[in-house]
Order: structure tokens, then sequence, then C-alpha cells
């Protein structure tokens, strides 16, 4: 006779199930967020490929240092536009998250992981799809001793969203991360534009990236909208029911 093994106690995700990772950071003063404050970044299904191209662009122009929007000059102008050519030939998704304090402070009265945190989830919660899982990498801020960000911002989403979606949060250095320096220059642009007096109309090499980068996605501006590559929300309150999720079967993001 023979011996049939046991079931296997781990049983995969099924086939339908897509996993996402998201690579935010913000742009602005928490403390005066009616000076403009953004959480902005990236959605990928596939960080490595868009890594690797990424450092193919370093090796072209023979850059080391960070990926900044604030370092954004004429002369290195063509590096940063090579960035938008991979992103816009690559899956990833433009996200932003804007907070204007006439409108709501989510940081008043609180400390401001609390508020970040509440940012990041409501973001994420928005932005994923109703097959998908993911993993959320952010910049690192300062928490009291024994204080997890990403355990928080795990528990906001997760229960937004009435099940185990968020796979892990991780605090990162963006210096150490190209991803997580590309999801600098997506916040950047969207607050130069929406915010700085010469961000919309001026001739700046800021102004010409941030409207390249908006082009290579289909738009024009960083209004608040929602179309196939980009979302992006003015955030108004702290969310009181779960969001309602776009069905999708394709392997973009």
């Amino acid at each position: 006779m023979v011996d049939t093994p046991p079931p296997s106690r781990f049983r995969g995700l099924p086939p339908h199930v897509q996993t996402a990772s998201f690579w935010l950071d913000d742009s602005g003063s928490r403390g005066s967020a009616h000076k403009g404050f953004v959480i902005a970044g990236i959605k990928t299904r596939h960080p490595d490929d868009l890594q690797r191209s990424l450092q193919v662009v370093r090796e072209h122009h023979g850059y080391e240092g960070e990926l900044k929007f604030n370092a954004i000059t004429e002369r290195n102008l063509p590096r940063f536009h090579a960035i938008i050519d991979v992103l816009e030939g690559s899956d990833a998704h433009l996200l932003g998250a804007v907070l204007d304090a006439h409108r709501w402070n989510p940081f008043r009265g609180k400390e401001h992981w609390v508020g970040q945190a509440t940012v990041v989830s409501q973001l994420v919660c928005t932005a994923m799809n109703a097959n998908e899982v993911g993993a959320v990498f952010m910049d690192g801020i300062s928490t009291p001793l024994g204080v997890s960000m990403g355990a928080l911002v795990k528990r906001k989403i997760n229960s937004q969203l009435r099940g185990q979606r968020a796979t892990s949060v991780v605090s990162l250095d963006s210096k150490t991360n190209d991803l997580m320096q590309v999801a600098d220059l997506v916040a950047g642009s969207i607050r130069y534009q929406r915010f700085d007096p010469a961000g919309p109309l001026g001739d700046s090499p800021k102004s010409r990236f941030a409207l390249r980068l908006g082009a290579a996605f289909g738009v024009g501006s960083f209004d608040d909208r929602q179309a196939r590559r980009i979302r992006i929300q003015t955030l108004t309150a702290e969310p009181t029911h779960v969001p309602r999720h776009r069905k999708s079967g394709s392997s973009r993001a």
C-alpha cells in the first residue's frame, strides 16, 4: 500500500490575486499644511525590474547621488527626464494624497506620526485593487521608542479594507533606495505644481520636470483626478467607510 502524503498546511494565493508594492514619500511641512503637504509615490507589481532600469540611468549618467526633486537644475534635467522615460515604460502608477489645512489637517492636535499614518493608510486603501495584496515602503519618520509606524499603518489599512490586504509595511531611509527617491520626485512634483506660485506656469527646470512627468502619464496637471495610471486626491476627512475598489484582472498595476 502506497502511503499518501498528508495534505499541505500551506496553500498559495488564488491565481487571480496580484501582489503590489507601494513606495511613498512626503513633501512639505506637517506643521504648516496650509502651505501644502503631500504624500505620494508609485505603485508597481514589478519593483525589481523598475529598480534595475533606474540603475541603468544612473550608470549612463555616471551619477551616484540622490535623485531628489529639490536637486533638479537646468544642468541635470536630462538625467531626470530619463527617469520619467523609465517610469512611463514601466507598469508604475502615480499616487498622491494632498493636504490643505484650510480643508482638513490630520496633524492638528495629534502626534505627527499618528497623522502621517492616517494619510498613508488612506492613500494605500484608495489605490489597492480588489484583487490585490500589497507591501508598503515609506520614508521613515521619528516615533516614540516602542512605537512601530509600520505596524500602525498596517493595522489601519487592514482595518479599513476588512482583511489582511497589507502584508507588510516597512520604513526605509530614502537615501538608500532608488524607488523611494522616485517617490520623492512624484511628491515634490505634485506639491510644486499645486502649491508653489510659479509651479503651474513657470518655466523653471522643476516646472518642466513636473509637466513632463504628468504628460508621461496622460495628464496636463496634478489636479485631483483618477485616470488609468494616476490617482491624486485632496483628503478632506478621515475615512468613515471601506473604499470601493476597482476590479482588475490585468497584470498591470
